[in-house]
């Protein structure tokens, strides 16, 4: 079985690795070619200046990359993980699940595609497509432990040190509404390296940011990465134009005609935990944000659509379990200037005009939990799911346990009833458990 997986991936593979190569060298364009060339030629080189030689040449060329003099060790790097990436892949077997209904942080999905994380590989294949159409996903270079998605953001967490972990992001499709039928369209960019380490990407401002002699920055501890020491749990939101419109307190529609991104941070280990943001156009580390209900303790939380759920209990009674749900982000908050500018943001919730954003949003609302006798219990692990148009099409599911047989809850948002869906393969560890 092994060899004929190799032997069925590795001409395939060959070409992806190809396109990668390729779409590099259009990046790189000035540099690019003559630093594959070397790549190319390497074992030829070693030969004629020798090993030690040829080592001290690619150390002189790192550090002088680092200061900012040149480019081509960035060429050369991605060349060496696509090879590693390569080999990899000729040699695992890709997953051999079908379908998932909840996301864990080794299962993910959109409403378009299904993603896995199995022997440090990340796969991607079409909703609920058979196992046959698995296609693996280029990560950055070191062991992926976490993955996420929601819309077109995809991340995942890679491991470099011990106990620490960097997010890294990547857009997974371009998204398109025809205004004319209203039809919607999105091209997949899962194969693409187009993965992002900085959380931060304001015009010209984020470009000075990416310039060559800002590499020697990236040397030392920098807030452009997002990087997780077991402090945070993080969750990537995109609420684009498959959302549609926004419905605001005063009942009026506001259509996305683009995507609005944020990356949360939910503390854990605090006593009192915030719920922290980052926004591609923000100060480019967790400085912001989002208030969270009144004496509430959050325990474990789920994005989608700028739809955030929370699971905890209250502060002085740990035995009380609580949900809470809301749509929040640096937009609807009211905290964007260039709406502010152009007059898109109101107070006045009798405003006639359509195009102005009565604020403030609406508040946390509590969500009633599943009726439940004393064989179940919850834990930390949920999940919230766009599926549809509009802040209320949502589905919430909180991964549990029922007489001693591992599943979900699940309801949309505006059911009152929660259905209890068996899947013994997803068993949930002793220590995710609230209760």
């Amino acid at each position: 079985m092994k060899s004929q997986t190799k032997a069925y991936h590795m001409p395939i593979e060959q070409c992806r690795t190809q396109k990668l190569v390729d779409d590099l060298m259009i990046t790189h364009s000035w540099v690019g070619p003559s630093t594959k060339y070397v790549w190319d030629q390497k074992e030829t080189i070693k030969k004629k200046i020798g090993t030690v030689a040829c080592a001290a040449i690619e150390i002189t060329s790192k550090v002088m990359c680092r200061i900012g003099l040149f480019t081509p060790y960035n060429v050369w790097e991605r060349l060496n993980a696509y090879e590693a990436y390569e080999k990899k892949i000729a040699n695992t077997e890709p997953p051999q699940w079908e379908k998932t209904l909840i996301k864990t942080k080794t299962k993910t999905f959109n409403h378009l595609h299904d993603y896995a994380l199995e022997n440090d590989l990340v796969y991607y294949k079409p909703r609920n497509a058979g196992i046959e159409e698995w296609t693996p996903m280029y990560v950055p270079p070191g062991k992926p432990v976490i993955i996420d998605s929601d819309g077109t953001n995809f991340s995942v967490e890679v491991s470099r040190k011990s106990n620490e972990t960097i997010l890294f992001t990547k857009k997974v499709g371009t998204e398109k509404r025809c205004k004319l039928t209203g039809k919607y369209f999105c091209t997949n960019l899962n194969e693409k390296d187009n993965w992002r380490e900085s959380w931060f990407n304001i015009p010209v401002i984020s470009v000075i940011f990416k310039l060559p002699v800002m590499n020697f920055i990236s040397c030392l501890p920098s807030p452009r990465r997002l990087i997780n020491n077991g402090r945070y749990q993080f969750m990537i939101s995109h609420c684009g134009v498959k959302h549609r419109y926004y419905i605001d307190p005063a009942e009026k529609k506001h259509e996305y005609f683009y995507g609005v991104s944020q990356v949360l941070a939910l503390e854990l280990q605090a006593e009192t935990p915030k719920l922290y943001y980052a926004d591609p156009w923000l100060p480019f580390k967790l400085s912001y944000s989002h208030n969270l209900p009144l004496k509430f303790v959050a325990r474990g939380g789920a994005v989608s659509a700028s739809t955030v759920f929370l699971i905890g209990y209250e502060k002085h009674n740990p035995s009380k379990l609580i949900l809470y749900v809301r749509m929040i982000d640096f937009d609807i908050k009211g905290y964007n200037p260039f709406y502010w500018l152009l007059n898109y943001y109101t107070f006045n919730s009798k405003s006639l005009s359509k195009r102005q954003m009565t604020l403030p949003p609406a508040d946390w609302k509590q969500v009633d939990l599943p009726e439940f006798d004393t064989t179940a219990r919850f834990s930390k692990l949920i999940n919230i799911i766009q599926n549809g148009e509009g802040n209320h099409a949502r589905i919430l599911n909180i991964r549990a346990s029922k007489d001693g047989i591992h599943g979900f809850y699940t309801k949309k948002l505006r059911d009152t009833k929660w259905e209890f869906v068996e899947t013994p393969e997803d068993l949930i560890a002793e220590s995710d458990f609230l209760n």
